[in-house]
């Protein structure tokens, strides 16, 4: 009787430790091919954004796309990190992180023909940018030390905004309108930042 008793909780054990494997497995590969496979290089342009007005701000890799099998659960990772974090400073600092990598997966959708997903992906990079920009105005507003991750900031709206201009100039006719309007809104966060840093 004892050996059923331990046999039946052993296998609700197993049964329980099944989909932490399973998330720690997806954690560990992603971990290793984030390390393993280099940072897309942006290629040059002939547009607004010369060789010589290249931003100096390197874009983290964004890991797997959107249009994997396992994007909803690191979608769904980042929304739990997303809500456990507070604080505003530590909140941009996120933000901007999941910013830079939905424009690096974004751009590499686009640049793969998957126009209508990098369009939406961008489009989220934005809004997550906008947010960011808010966290760092709140932070502000509570007397916080906010000037390392404004600057940051702006290099990173920067960096959206000289992407985006590489992306619409390449992109088709189809795509055009939403990813000028991502691009109107990297331009509209620039401008906030820049007031946060004069202080206004």
């Amino acid at each position: 009787m004892l050996n059923k008793v331990k046999s039946a909780f052993g296998g609700k054990r197993l049964i329980l430790s099944l989909p932490l494997s399973f998330f720690f497995l997806v954690f560990l590969t992603q971990v290793a091919f984030a390390q393993t496979t280099p940072t897309p290089t942006l290629p040059p342009t002939g547009g607004a954004t010369t060789a010589a007005t290249k931003v100096e701000y390197t874009l983290p890799y964004p890991g797997i796309l959107p249009d994997h099998l396992l994007y909803p659960i690191k979608m769904l990772r980042d929304r739990i990190m997303d809500f456990f974090i507070r604080e505003p400073i530590k909140k941009t600092e996120f933000l901007i992180l999941m910013a830079d990598k939905r424009l690096g997966a974004g751009k590499t959708l686009i640049d793969y023909g998957k126009i209508n997903l990098g369009e939406v992906t961008l489009s989220k990079a934005e809004k997550y940018l906008e947010r960011a920009v808010s966290q760092a105005s709140v932070g502000r507003q509570q007397g916080k030390e906010a000037n390392n991750i404004l600057d940051k900031l702006e290099k990173s709206v920067r960096k959206h905004v000289e992407v985006l201009e590489e992306v619409l100039e390449k992109a088709p006719e189809s795509a055009k309108p939403g990813i000028k309007n991502a691009l109107e809104n990297a331009q509209k966060g620039y401008q906030r930042v820049l007031e946060l840093k004069g202080g206004k």
